[in-house]
């Protein structure tokens, strides 16, 4: 469909760039949001025609395309066009042996990423003598990425959960939350009973692949009889969401308890128990983004809750202002509460943020993509 791709891929990166960018003026925004619509959607829209309704499969960089902010030559966006669909495969429209969940809905917002109590004394200097053990024998920098991270507080994170718990309360709703010092790993971990909505407010993040750690790791091995831990080339492993005690803990990962060691990475999620989750929402920074592959989509965060058994699934394609996405997240949830689908409430709640004068601007209003579909759990939407 897509005569030069390079083209296609040039016109997305340019115009999540030009999205996120503050200085930007509207005018250049409609400009670089035209040129992307002539490359990603003109052949597809000369393809489905006046049909309005339309399942769609990302693949490559169209993974991390905002496709309801495409602008049109009248200047319209996508989504007051068409109404899009987004799955992960075909598959996602066949029933499956999942059954939807009906429970509580499981809120954890806003943990205290400074909390030194996740993780005993005891652990830490048992942890700091391995470490010192590997660096004696040569084996440096093994543990890359993942030890380096630190995050600042999320003001607004814990506030948006307790907004959305008042909401559920209010629907007298079952629902079990847990805010900054209680928000932690193991709470995932030790699910009982899919929860029927699972939201978390927190920081996301994926780290790029280190193209040397390979190569240092295989130096190690050669040069001590010593066992050296699997490589962070697995995607799955540098994509995550940030808990209770990481700026302390993330130094020692492992070489502690994975069970609570603040990090819960993606492929960590493919062992949760959520089959038959309705829905989880990823709120926090670009928990959409992964390691894109030509034909098998994006290996993060979205695609292994998809795994674990969730019917659909919110994520963020870039950072996320704290004002903006409680305005969104509270309009979500009212809908979702009041029975409306979830894919259904997430786009009119856009189209409303779309025409008020505060939240306007797609920066804020298409954030956040659904993929998956009731679909997927044997569940039709007329």
């Amino acid at each position: 469909m897509y005569e030069n791709r390079d083209d296609v891929d040039a016109a997305i990166i340019e115009y999540r760039t030009i999205i996120q960018d503050d200085l930007a003026d509207e005018d250049e925004l409609l400009e670089i949001g035209q040129i992307a619509y002539e490359e990603v959607w003109e052949p597809i829209g000369e393809a489905i025609g006046d049909n309005e309704y339309v399942y769609l499969i990302p693949d490559g960089t169209l993974n991390i395309l905002p496709f309801n902010a495409l602008v049109n030559f009248d200047e319209e966006y996508l989504i007051q066009t068409n109404d899009l669909h987004i799955l992960t495969s075909v598959r996602d429209l066949l029933p499956n042996e999942y059954s939807l969940v009906q429970g509580e809905y499981l809120i954890v917002a806003g943990p205290d990423y400074d909390s030194e109590d996740v993780v005993s004394e005891e652990d830490r200097t048992e942890a700091e003598g391995r470490r010192s053990a590997a660096l004696r024998l040569g084996i440096r920098g093994v543990g890359g990425g993942l030890r380096g991270l630190s995050f600042s507080p999320l003001l607004g994170a814990e506030e948006e959960g307790r907004i959305i718990t008042d909401q559920v309360q209010k629907n007298e709703e079952p629902s079990s939350m847990f805010f900054g010092q209680d928000a932690q790993e193991k709470i995932l971990g030790e699910i009982d009973q899919p929860p029927e909505i699972l939201h978390m407010a927190t920081h996301g993040f994926f780290l790029e692949a280190d193209d040397t750690l390979r190569n240092r790791i295989l130096k190690a091995q050669r040069s001590a009889e010593v066992h050296v831990p699997p490589s962070g080339n697995n995607p799955l492993l540098r994509a995550g969401l940030a808990f209770v005690g990481i700026n302390n803990n993330a130094q020692f990962l492992g070489d502690i308890d994975t069970t609570n060691d603040s990090v819960l990475t993606a492929l960590e999620v493919l062992d949760l128990n959520l089959s038959g989750t309705r829905l989880v929402v990823l709120s926090a920074c670009e928990t959409g983004l992964g390691e894109i592959h030509e034909g098998a989509g994006v290996y993060g965060l979205r695609r292994s809750f998809q795994v674990a058994g969730v019917a659909e699934v919110v994520s963020s394609l870039w950072e996320v202002s704290d004002a903006g996405t409680q305005a969104l997240m509270s309009d979500f949830y009212d809908r979702i509460l009041q029975g409306t689908p979830a894919r259904v409430a997430l786009r009119e709640t856009q189209l409303d943020l779309l025409n008020s004068p505060e939240w306007g601007y797609p920066y804020v209003w298409s954030a956040f993509m659904i993929v998956g579909s009731y679909e997927s759990a044997g569940v039709t939407i007329q």
